[in-house]
């Protein structure tokens, strides 16, 4: 994760409130599970659905039917997004493995496998929004699109892009950031 510019910093103040600059920050750097699950919520909150995903992350551990048809719901609609994604024929190839690479992921995160998925989900993701967007999606300009375009979706975006690539969390941290990407694929 790179410090935001002063003027990128500005502009996502325009479409979310400063306590989830706060929470984004903090899930980030790797704070406890405890001030994790705080954060999480003011994030849950701008990806439309924090009962939901309050509902999830505080079943008992008797519970998982709620929390497994969650990632299967996730893994169809991004699964159909990527399917109905029309790409350049260069791309098709990178389109195959980024559903592959999915049907890897999803099948880890069924057995309750966060932590050894979470950097394969961050690329899959990645990938996704390459493939729905093409080279602007790595322009630094990206953002500002994003947020003028669909505020939502560059919310999602921004908090995408401010997580570490290999974070040293707690375990139990990497399931609250992953139920967070998913929340905003699953509604979107």
């Amino acid at each position: 994760m790179e410090a935001l510019a002063p003027e990128k910093l500005e502009l996502l103040k325009q479409f979310i409130e400063p306590d989830t600059l706060d929470a984004v920050s903090q899930l980030a750097s790797g704070c406890g599970y405890e001030q994790a699950l705080k954060a999480a919520s003011f994030v849950a909150r701008d990806f439309g659905d924090a009962a939901l995903y309050e509902a999830i992350v505080g079943h008992g551990a008797d519970d998982v039917s709620t929390e497994q048809h969650f990632i299967t719901s996730f893994h169809n609609n991004l699964n159909l997004l990527i399917e109905k994604t029309w790409v350049e024929k260069t791309d098709e190839a990178l389109k195959s493995q980024v559903q592959y690479r999915l049907a890897q992921v999803y099948s880890q995160l069924q057995r309750g496998d966060y932590v050894h998925s979470y950097t394969e989900l961050l690329t899959v993701l990645y990938d996704s929004v390459f493939l729905m967007f093409g080279v602007d999606a790595r322009s630094p300009e990206f953002l500002e699109y994003a947020l003028r375009i669909d505020p939502q979706f560059g919310i999602f975006w921004w908090f995408l892009y401010s997580m570490p690539e290999q974070p040293s969390w707690e375990e139990k941290n990497f399931r609250i950031v992953m139920l967070l990407f998913m929340l905003f694929i699953a509604n979107y």
